[in-house]
């Protein structure tokens, strides 16, 4: 089945696997706005079940600079450049995407060695300022008025 989808530059209908408009001689390479914003161009495009597979592998590390690839070589083929964006429907996969930013960040935080060490100088265990003797020997108690241990 032929999809025709509208030129960028000049309107005129093409079909969707065509590079090149025979109109006006557009071609439909790479796409920066895509690479840059990948999920959030497609949202704001309409492909919203696209959009939501690319945030959710974008999500997962070093894939996401791959999608960012894919989203640049295959936009201006796979998305109809004349119709509107929609900036209501990039909130949701942003705020996914800043969700998944921010629980990366605060696991890597919790997972550093004595945290409040670093900030405070002091380590997190306190100290017993009587040191404890080691052994199994009983203490006497001191009798005032005599040095000598009682026996």
């Amino acid at each position: 089945m032929s999809e025709l989808v509208a030129c960028f530059a000049c309107g005129h209908k093409i079909h969707s696997s065509a590079d090149k408009c025979p109109s006006c001689g557009a071609t439909r390479g790479f796409s920066w706005l895509a690479f840059f914003f990948g999920p959030l161009y497609y949202a704001g495009k309409g492909s919203y079940k696209k959009a939501a597979l690319l945030t959710f592998l974008s999500a997962i590390p070093y894939v996401g600079f791959l999608i960012c690839i894919y989203c640049g070589f295959k936009a201006n083929k796979q998305i109809d450049r004349s119709r509107a964006f929609n900036w209501l429907a990039v909130i949701p996969p942003m705020v996914f995407l800043v969700w998944v930013v921010w629980t990366f960040d605060s696991k890597d935080i919790l997972k550093t060695k004595n945290v409040s060490s670093q900030v405070t100088g002091q380590t997190s265990k306190p100290t017993d300022p009587i040191p404890k003797k080691s052994g199994s020997k009983k203490e006497e108690p001191i009798v005032s008025g005599s040095n000598e241990p009682t026996k």
